[in-house]
């Protein structure tokens, strides 16, 4: 009986690391809504998301980039592991501030966090940051309602 029991719980807390593990990411209801609006998945630039992705990882935050297209626009969706390393990662980077220029740089992550959501560009653990200036509006509108 102890060993069903333990059997039991052990398979419990295994389906709930699971649950937890994937629920908590935004970017599968970012990428629908922007799919829904007419941007696509581009492949055709992955050696640019891959040399995003390695300055992330230089220091030391998981993050998986993907660049959605709909025509001459581009967005890159960052999805990073926490909404601390996002914050981080702001700070860090002079050019994610250049182009986020609503928010700023603070040492208390959480602040950071909440301008950087207030700008409409922020979603669970994803920063989308637009690439094209034609349709900016648009995309918070996306963000937001995603």
């Amino acid at each position: 009986m102890k060993k069903i029991t333990k059997t039991i719980v052990a398979l419990i807390l295994a389906l709930v690391t699971v649950l937890s593990l994937t629920a908590c990411s935004s970017y599968p209801k970012l990428k629908k809504a922007f799919v829904k609006e007419g941007y696509a998945e581009s492949e055709s630039v992955e050696k640019v998301v891959d040399s995003i992705k390695e300055d992330f990882e230089k220091d030391k935050l998981a993050v998986e980039c993907h660049l959605l297209s709909k025509g001459i626009s581009f967005v890159l969706i960052c999805e990073f592991s926490t909404t601390d390393d996002m914050a981080k990662a702001f700070n860090d980077s002079e050019t994610m501030q250049g182009l986020i220029k609503d928010a700023k740089k603070n040492d208390d992550l959480k602040a950071v966090y909440s301008a950087l959501e207030d700008t409409g560009l922020v979603k669970g653990n994803c920063l989308v940051i637009p690439i094209s200036i034609i349709n900016t509006t648009e995309v918070v509108k996306i963000v937001k309602n995603a």
